[in-house]
């Protein structure tokens, strides 16, 4: 695929920047989105651009419905490159149980994790009418494999974008194709100690868990891959196909 703009929401911090200083790399022009870490966009951009990499970035909140609205024509407006690709990887992770979840904490998951992923993917479609082939990655969770009672709104948050990735694809085609990428342990969270960390990643069947640098590559592997659409590629280490999950380890997510 020619290499072209690539929309990464949340795309300053963590994860997400890792997959936007690997795209810049590999010669494509990450549009790198940000709410809180305005700081850190600005620095990731200067960064890639001192390299002479090509990066710029769109601020806002995926909370507002306006700017929700305007953000793939704000990143098609500042990219210097053809539009290519959205990657939705902006996350909502809180804890919460079905025995005790409350309405605030399901709308938030569902309103980060599968609404906004969903009306971006439909202004991306509709903004590359005419504009030829174009690609959608949705980063998911190891967990939509192997489900478990803990963080109940994340978890059915992500199912339903699992379930809208291979909708989307079927609806999208033939001129986009929409993957998803589920990792597992990547990087600690607030919650969690080193030990925890630790021992959820050593917990893998390749001890490796899923270095954001990983995560990275399958996303540039599915932005080449012209013939894959509709799918969802666990970079978990092997998370997903051991029995024990993490409520019975006893592991602080």
């Amino acid at each position: 695929m020619e290499k072209g703009a690539i929309i990464i929401t949340g795309g300053a911090a963590r994860i997400g920047a890792e997959i936007s200083r690997h795209l810049a790399e590999l010669g494509y022009e990450p549009i790198v989105h940000a709410n809180k870490s305005v700081d850190a966009a600005q620095k990731l951009v200067l960064d890639l651009r001192s390299l002479g990499l090509k990066a710029n970035m769109v601020i806002g909140d995926l909370h507002d419905d306006v700017f929700v609205a305007s953000l793939i024509g704000q990143a098609q407006a500042i990219a210097q490159s053809p539009l290519l690709a959205l990657v939705n990887n902006a996350s909502v992770f809180e804890p919460d149980l079905a025995t005790d979840f409350s309405q605030v904490q399901w709308s938030r998951h569902f309103k980060i994790n599968a609404l906004v992923p969903c009306q971006l993917a439909q202004n991306f479609a509709k903004a590359m009418v005419g504009q030829g082939e174009g690609a959608i990655i949705n980063i998911l969770d190891q967990r939509i494999f192997r489900p478990n009672p803990l963080f109940f709104s994340y978890n059915l948050s992500k199912n339903t974008l699992a379930a809208a990735t291979k909708t989307m694809a079927q609806a999208f085609a033939p001129n986009i194709r929409v993957n998803a990428i589920a990792p597992g342990p990547a990087i600690a969270n607030s919650r969690q100690r080193e030990s925890d960390f630790a021992a959820q990643t050593n917990a893998t069947l390749l001890r490796t868990g899923s270095p954001p640098s990983a995560i990275a590559e399958a996303v540039a592997f599915l932005l080449e891959a012209r013939h894959i659409t509709g799918q969802i590629l666990a970079v978990d280490g092997g998370q997903s196909l051991i029995w024990q999950t993490p409520d019975i380890e006893g592991i602080m997510e």
